[in-house]
């Protein structure tokens, strides 16, 4: 009963719904999975895609950090 219960107030700490947050989620998933591929090719090649990872890392900390400061 407790783990439901720190589900839901998660859900209304972030002010979002289920749906809502799993979709977010998922984008989120997404772009780690597509910064693991491109952190690969630069490994191999690394005059190629030079600050794309950390570029879009410190991007999606801004996102993150600006959700958790202001939930809608």
């Amino acid at each position: 009963m407790v783990h439901i219960q720190m589900k839901c107030t998660h859900l209304q700490i972030v002010n979002q719904s289920y749906g809502n947050h799993l979709r977010f989620t998922l984008q989120l998933c997404f772009d780690f999975l597509v910064l693991a591929v491109v952190s690969v090719i630069h490994g191999l090649c690394p005059w190629i895609l030079t600050g794309k990872v950390s570029d879009r890392i410190k991007e999606l900390n801004s996102v993150l950090n600006e959700r958790w400061s202001n939930p809608k």
